[in-house]
């Protein structure tokens, strides 16, 4: 075997190790996205939008929308159950009963039973 002939094959083997390794590469990036996001708690103050996981009384794990409105950031409000907490910004709380809404609320405040949650149109 001659010279270039064993320098093309160790290219060769040279690439196709590059390539296995960008496809394991590529295999590890695609499951760190799956993480679940954290809460965002400035919003409470600040206004905006996130998701909050919480475990219910029941036991279940749920994933909950929460929006803020404040003074400056005014819209129409999106979900169903709202209540104003100390800053006077309302928080909208997307759930599909009230029991569950109230939990979120009381998750949130950090006080069980301080404000009530309001499913009335604003």
């Amino acid at each position: 075997m001659s010279l270039a002939k064993a320098i093309m094959k160790q290219k060769q083997l040279n690439v196709k190790q590059s390539v296995k390794n960008t496809k394991v590469a590529k295999q590890g990036v695609g499951k760190s996205k799956q993480q679940p996001k954290e809460f965002n708690y400035q919003i409470l103050s600040r206004g905006g939008e996130s998701v909050l996981n919480i475990t219910t009384k029941d036991g279940k794990k749920r994933e909950v929308a929460v929006s803020v409105q404040t003074d400056l950031i005014t819209y129409t409000p999106k979900y169903k159950f709202h209540y104003r907490n100390c800053f006077g910004n309302i928080v909208f709380i997307k759930v599909q009963k009230q029991s569950i809404a109230q939990e979120v609320c009381d998750f949130l405040e950090e006080a069980k039973g301080k404000y009530t949650v309001s499913g009335s149109a604003i």
